[in-house]
């Protein structure tokens, strides 16, 4: 028996609808009306299974934002090796920050460049620099990335 192509998933109180590693929200629970609709629909393909991943990303910023507030203050960080990607975070203590990211870490980190900033501000450097983002808060070492932390590291 040839197993389905699409499997359910389910987080807290959502529903979700997964296929190829895609997934859409389902409505209500199993037994309303509009998540059998548009589970019938995803099931007949017309309904498209579309991953959003931008979208999600810009309410996980918000949230962040409501939960710890646009103006706390703490550092902007630049963390990364002598060569590779470059995180850029937000933290009130960078050195239990950079313990904690060097214990994931085949490389070794060092902080590249750090100032006084909140997460409004570390936000908005990762929409300056979204292009480059490889994942998560992770960012390719472009000559642009390297020169604002060098700015930073002249400041000091």
């Amino acid at each position: 028996m040839k197993a389905p192509p699409f499997t359910f998933v389910v987080k807290g109180k959502h529903w979700y609808f997964r296929r190829r590693g895609e997934q859409v929200p389902l409505p209500g629970a199993p037994g309303d009306e509009a998540f059998q609709l548009r589970y019938d629909a995803l099931l007949r393909g017309q309904a498209k299974v579309v991953e959003n991943r931008a979208k999600r990303a810009a309410v996980a910023r918000s949230r962040r934002l409501k939960v710890a507030g646009s103006s706390m203050p703490g550092t902007i960080y630049f963390i990364g090796g002598n060569v590779g990607p470059i995180k850029i975070g937000f933290t009130t203590n960078i050195e239990t920050r950079l313990r904690r990211l060097q214990m994931n870490s085949p490389r070794r980190l060092r902080v590249l460049a750090a100032r006084n900033g909140s997460r409004r501000d570390e936000l908005e450097l990762h929409r300056r620099y979204g292009e480059q983002r490889l994942h998560g808060e992770w960012f390719k070492r472009s000559p642009e990335l390297v020169a604002v932390i060098e700015s930073l590291v002249d400041a000091i």
